[in-house]
């Protein structure tokens, strides 16, 4: 492995047995909650994925939050993250890494811990350590990934599942390098066209990679050996983590682990600064979805793009739509996983307004991964008046509070278990490290109705 990773891997083997301050273990936490919210809000809406993932496991020994089901350790893990990744609210970066680390760093921590019986604090820890390591392989990775049109979070997914599997297994330093070279080895290839087209393999494309990331663990510690230097040798991975991005940050800068863009709305990444946008013009009020005559998106060409190749709606491919989602937060002030339910699919009401969206590229704005993702939505309505809402990404990086993440959790869950249950749930998340094991956590969630 190069040295770029075992310096990453080292740290925060160190920073293990010396233990997390308040400020960090509040960030991990954060990440928690939020990702068990993005499995529960799934259960119902994954029961075809769930039962084919469920049907491979000869035993059960590990929890797949909010389902009752328990599963081996490498199962478990790609259903939870099977579930995290389905309603496109689980967290993204915040650095432009095509990578969403929240979706399988936290299914593959989870598994392992309640496998290995592990300790709050070391749970903290290899979150941070998963995390970490997912935006820095996303930021080498990012360019190439766009440019081959691949899906990052399911090629990124099994090395950072990986090395937080294996800190909670208690690899070695060397064990844990091994098992991210075996994962960069078996990552699945994943492209893109399946999200636009609809394709329901994508709900599984980082549930594999995750997947595999564990197994990779379970290898490591079994002794199978990867390839001496997956990144860098002749013949490698190098042509597509040929990036030098981040490289320059320390691990004990910090930044890389607390590089998460929490997401307010149930889509994909791309169509979230037009959404900020609708929702400054529904803040200024004045207008009702019936007094549109049409409106106009200008926003960055990676989302045009996304939208261009969106074809037909289904619960997958709409939340590429600009169109499609642009309609919904228009009429509804808000987009959630009902938007994407059969009946929301084909409501007359948004497809009436759809129709009356155009989209184009916002003039002068940057087309690689890294430039500025930045809306402007127009309407104009039916008694002459012109209104816009603007959204730039600059200046609009601010973490969420555990309170708004608490609500979030409460809210896409609201017709799931009893409302009661799960705020001593998220409570529980939030206070985790003052806990002396791990265990009511999972009975919590193998117990929520």
């Amino acid at each position: 492995m190069n040295e770029y990773i075992k310096s990453i891997t080292a740290f925060h083997l160190a920073r293990l047995r010396s233990g997390l301050g308040p400020e960090l273990a509040g960030h991990a936490k954060l990440c928690l909650l939020d990702s068990v919210g993005c499995m529960l809000a799934s259960r119902r809406d994954c029961e075809k994925e769930l039962a084919f993932i469920a049907e491979m496991s000869p035993y059960g020994e590990c929890t797949v939050p909010g389902t009752g089901l328990r599963l081996s350790m490498p199962l478990a893990a790609f259903a939870g993250s099977a579930l995290a990744s389905a309603q496109e609210l689980d967290d993204a970066t915040s650095v432009g890494a095509s990578v969403h680390p929240g979706c399988c760093v936290i299914p593959a921590a989870l598994a392992a811990a309640e496998k290995n019986c592990s300790r709050p604090q070391e749970l903290l820890e290899a979150i941070l350590f998963g995390y970490d390591l997912c935006n820095r392989l996303g930021l080498m990775a990012t360019e190439k990934i766009r440019e081959l049109g691949l899906y990052g979070p399911g090629l990124i997914a099994a090395p950072s599942a990986a090395a937080a599997a294996g800190l909670l297994m208690g690899l070695e330093q060397g064990q844990i390098e091994n098992a991210i070279s075996i994962a960069l080895s078996m990552s699945p290839v994943c492209p893109f066209c399946a999200f636009t087209d609809g394709a329901d393999v994508k709900n599984l494309y980082a549930g594999w990679g995750t997947y595999l990331g564990v197994l990779s663990a379970q290898m490591a510690k079994e002794g199978f050996a990867g390839a001496d230097d997956v990144l860098d040798a002749e013949k490698s991975l190098r042509g597509i983590f040929s990036s030098t991005k981040g490289r320059d940050i320390t691990p004990a800068d910090g930044k890389y682990e607390k590089a998460v863009q929490f997401k307010k709305y149930s889509g994909c990444l791309s169509v979230h600064a037009t959404m900020e946008a609708i929702a400054s013009l529904r803040a200024a009020g004045g207008f009702s979805a019936e007094d549109i005559e049409s409106v106009q998106i200008e926003t960055y060409p990676y989302a045009c793009d996304l939208n261009r190749l969106t074809k037909r709606l289904n619960a997958i491919s709409a939340r590429t739509s600009l169109t499609y989602t642009a309609a919904v937060m228009l009429i509804e002030g808000r987009l959630g996983p009902e938007a994407f339910r059969p009946g929301a699919l084909v409501n007359p009401e948004y497809l009436r307004l759809k129709e009356k969206i155009t989209v184009k590229t916002i003039p002068a704005s940057e087309s690689g991964p890294f430039g500025g993702r930045d809306s402007v939505v127009t309407l104009k309505l039916k008694d002459g008046r012109v209104m816009t809402g603007r959204y730039e990404s600059a200046g609009h990086q601010a973490e969420a509070t555990a309170e708004q993440l608490r609500a979030k959790f409460l809210s896409i869950n609201e017709a799931g278990p009893d409302g009661s249950q799960l705020e001593a749930l998220a409570d529980m998340i939030l206070n985790i490290d003052g806990a002396e094991s791990l265990e009511k956590m999972f009975e919590a969630l193998n117990t929520l109705p």
